[in-house]
């Protein structure tokens, strides 16, 4: 029981839902964690430590990550991404390939990112989250990320699509609302995918139906 496992998770799942299967499964009393929440509206990769692997989340949450996001223009939500109701609108400007890569570019390197108000960041005990749920938005300082780089998969008039690899503490859900407002208008984070961390990525991630459906010790995981 002491191991680490990437387990692909799903859309509309929350990650302590993972966390909870798993236990299930493996008996109550052990211990199960995850390396880095993925948002309930994300997928990709999340991943697991049992036992006492579970010294190791620190170390694996500080790898690098990769995420493939889709930017929605001309809306921000409170949320930042699609779960919230809309906080700012904007007419969204013409522009091309060039000018969508040179602020994409902009954003390589260090650079300072404000966290978003809904995030599990704490203030007094209290998440970030449950503040704003209560209608008080608490802005945190602006913090230095690492952004290697921004790939532009595809653009229409009103989205962007980007693959981004970065260093930890990165906001893509604050990331995708700075690229937005660069561009000259308002956006939030319509779909996002955790491609890897490190060397887990989804080949070599359990599927969900797997961790539900085999005898997790039959296919030799505990």
């Amino acid at each position: 029981m002491n191991t680490t496992y990437s387990i692909w998770k799903p859309v509309d799942m929350f990650s302590t839902d993972i966390v909870k299967i798993a236990k299930n499964k493996i008996g109550l009393k052990n211990k199960v964690g995850h390396a880095g929440t993925l948002d309930p509206f994300a997928e990709g990769v999340l991943i697991l430590c049992f036992g006492q692997h579970t010294k190791n989340v620190s170390e694996i949450m500080a790898m690098q990550k990769k995420y493939l996001a889709k930017i929605k223009l001309g809306i921000e939500t409170d949320t930042l991404d699609r779960t919230g109701s809309i906080y700012k609108q904007s007419e969204i400007p013409c522009f091309n390939e060039q000018e969508i890569l040179k602020v994409l570019d902009s954003f390589i390197g260090t650079v300072k990112q404000t966290p978003p108000p809904f995030s599990a960041l704490k203030l007094n005990g209290k998440c970030l989250y449950e503040y704003a749920r209560l209608g008080i938005r608490i802005i945190k300082k602006s913090r230095s990320i690492n952004i290697n780089s921004i790939k532009l998969i595809e653009y229409s008039s009103n989205s962007i699509t980007v693959e981004i690899s970065c260093g930890s503490g990165t906001y893509i859900r604050s990331l995708a609302a700075d690229i937005a407002r660069k561009l000259g208008t308002h956006g939030y984070l319509e779909e996002l995918k955790r491609l890897s961390v490190g060397e887990y990525n989804r080949e070599n991630s359990l599927t969900l139906e797997v961790v539900l459906l085999e005898n997790l010790l039959r296919i030799g995981i505990f």
